[in-house]
């Protein structure tokens, strides 16, 4: 997944710097703003909405194996970013 994005990414950035395509990036780039906005609560704890490790399962030793991650809160107790956003 991530080595897909850098490669999209940096793909993105050669093509627009070497052919000139400065506002068809800024057009390209105005959806992943946008993810990153909606997502900051869950990526910077003070905002708001716990969120465990992505694709870090959690290890269960009395059975052996992995289980999924999971993060438990009270919507109430969120901070109003993440009010927003859960909301």
């Amino acid at each position: 997944g991530d080595t897909y994005c850098y490669f999209a990414g940096m793909t993105f950035a050669v093509v627009s710097i070497v052919g000139h395509f400065s506002k068809t990036m800024v057009l390209l780039l105005v959806p992943q703003f946008l993810n990153f906005l909606y997502s900051s609560p869950q990526l910077f704890k003070r905002l708001g909405i716990p969120c465990p490790r992505h694709r870090m399962p959690a290890y269960d030793s009395k059975t052996g194996q992995v289980t999924n991650s999971y993060a438990e809160f009270n919507p109430t107790q969120l901070s109003p970013a993440g009010k927003t956003v859960f909301s």
